[in-house]
């Protein structure tokens, strides 16, 4: 890094570490009340966009049991990188991030 740009590598790594915050009780899984008392510590875009953290589970609960596995919620990362890079290169420019509000009010 240090070029204002994060990589495709990186921003995995950044999810997992995300991850591992959250999940407060180290059971692999991230449920509603983790994310709420995680103050925003979730994701840049998750903590702009003023959804419950039972909607932002649902967006990305594969299995709809109501908690995210490590799996659904790198995979729930990977989506929104694929989302803002917006011109296909595996980087993310600061430009391509700052649209990270706008890609998190489309994220179904």
């Amino acid at each position: 890094a240090g070029t204002g740009q994060i990589s495709a590598s990186e921003h995995a790594a950044q999810a997992t570490k995300r991850f591992e915050t959250l999940d407060a009780n180290k059971d692999g899984r991230i449920t509603a009340a983790e994310i709420g008392a995680s103050h925003g510590a979730e994701s840049a875009a998750w903590a702009k966009h003023r959804i419950s953290p039972t909607q932002k589970i649902a967006q990305l609960d594969g299995d709809r049991d109501g908690a995210l596995t490590r799996a659904e919620y790198a995979a729930g990362s990977q989506k929104m990188f694929e989302r803002l890079d917006t011109d296909g290169d595996g980087t993310l420019t600061a430009a391509e991030m700052s649209c990270c509000l706008c890609a998190s009010r489309r994220m179904d």
